[in-house]
């Protein structure tokens, strides 16, 4: 319901923001990872595991899916990157990111043996990817959003390559990768940092933050651009 927390009060801050769910379940699964800490999964939060919590959130998607798209709208600019116009309602980043905790919350089911379950979240997870690479501009490197009206609108931004990448590398074939690859190389990267959204994106000019635009980028997305 909100983007943070006022450390002073406990109250929720802002609007929505569109990457809770992904962002919460990949610190929850890190941590796991790290110190194998299983039992972590069931323990109860308001009287619901842990692990029933995340496949909540790998699954929310479903509730976001609107007559236009079999894809998860996921707001307006507010709920997204704020300042790219184009990017809002069915974006491909965070669409990915269900394909990734779908598949990863299939995991944590086959380990405990609850192997059904996980194969009806493998098999949901590999419908949505293929929906996913529909919207891929064949040739270029980037993919496009839908809007509400159902028009696909092309967006040259750093956060589709490096989400795509992490969530969905083996669905991609060998060109889409080296378009891609090609893409950021000519268009997003700098001598010495890089665009979040290519100088060549019609939008280009009405999208003025220095994180998320043309002009440069948000700390973080240099390295993971890099990886």
């Amino acid at each position: 319901s909100c983007y943070a927390q006022d450390m002073l009060t406990g109250r929720g801050v802002g609007p929505w923001y569109s990457f809770n769910d992904f962002v919460v379940f990949n610190q929850f699964l890190t941590y796991v990872r790290i110190t194998g800490d299983k039992a972590f999964l069931d323990e109860k939060v308001s009287g619901r595991s842990v692990i029933d919590q995340l496949e909540q959130m790998a699954l929310w998607w479903k509730r976001l899916v609107k007559p236009y798209s079999p894809l998860a709208d996921y707001g307006a600019a507010w709920n997204l990157l704020e300042c790219v116009p184009t990017y809002k309602h069915v974006v491909v980043s965070l669409n990915a990111a269900n394909v990734w905790m779908m598949r990863h919350a299939a995991e944590l089911r086959a380990a405990r043996g609850e192997t059904s379950h996980a194969s009806v979240l493998r098999k949901q997870a590999d419908r949505l990817a293929n929906e996913i690479l529909k919207l891929y501009v064949p040739g270029t490197g980037y993919w496009c959003t839908v809007q509400p009206n159902g028009a696909k609108v092309p967006v040259r931004h750093c956060i589709d390559f490096f989400t795509v990448v992490y969530c969905m590398a083996d669905d991609l074939s060998a060109s889409m990768k080296k378009e891609m690859a090609d893409f950021v190389n000519k268009q997003l990267l700098t001598d010495h940092w890089m665009r979040a959204l290519s100088l060549e994106d019609p939008v280009a000019p009405e999208s003025n933050r220095p994180d998320h635009g043309p002009m440069g980028a948000y700390d973080a997305w240099p390295p993971f651009t890099i990886e």
